[in-house]
């Protein structure tokens, strides 16, 4: 009787044995490297890792112009323009503009501020050939118009000599029209001493 009882488990332990074997047997090998290498491939990627490109274009360029268009504001360019190219993206002059007071070919740089000024009621459109080969004077008077001036008529006035009259040409490039005379002042040299000198032979 004792020994049918160790033979029932032996058996028992044999089947057991077998089933295990068997099941470990019948996985696929396959599949079990591709998992842990997965797993390890998972584990390795480092933290913060995204997939979503990272945006690296710093062209783009933002300009700010007011004044005498018709649709004031900032705008944005994706390469370098020019101060016409502003222009047009805000609607235009308007015809109040004094065209010949900016250089409209002149390259914008980022964050630059385009001020377009208006005309004065006396002002005139001219070609700018024209208003650079004339003598400009807003009266029957010899006076030098500040808006209209060569850099030759400017050095025919006491106390400007050549850098003061570059800065001078320069000012109407970068800022627009002088609104009064003593804007002048405004130029670097050119203070009380030398504005006492040229204010009866100036004018806008």
């Amino acid at each position: 009787m004792k020994q049918q009882k160790w033979i029932i488990w032996i058996i028992c332990g044999a089947i057991l044995f077998g089933a295990g074997f068997w099941y470990t047997k019948g996985q696929d090998p396959v599949t079990k490297e591709s998992n842990f290498q997965a797993s390890v491939s998972e584990s390795s990627a480092p933290a913060g890792d995204t997939s979503k490109p990272v945006n690296t274009d710093s062209s783009e360029i933002a300009v700010f112009i007011c004044g005498a268009v018709k649709h004031p504001g900032v705008y944005r360019f994706s390469e370098s323009v020019r101060i016409c190219d502003v222009i047009a993206s805000a609607g235009g002059l308007t015809k109040k503009a004094d065209t010949n007071a900016v250089n409209q070919a002149r390259f914008v740089q980022d964050g630059e501020q385009i001020e377009i000024p208006r005309r004065s009621k006396t002002a005139k459109d001219q070609p700018c050939a024209e208003s650079d080969a004339q003598t400009a004077s807003a009266t029957s008077s010899d006076k030098i118009s500040l808006n209209k001036a060569t850099k030759e008529q400017l050095l025919s006035l006491p106390g400007i000599g050549e850098s003061k009259a570059n800065a001078i040409v320069a000012y109407r490039t970068e800022h627009g029209s002088f609104q009064k005379i003593e804007d002048i002042m405004n130029i670097s040299g050119i203070k009380n001493g030398v504005f006492d000198k040229i204010k009866n032979k100036i004018t806008i």
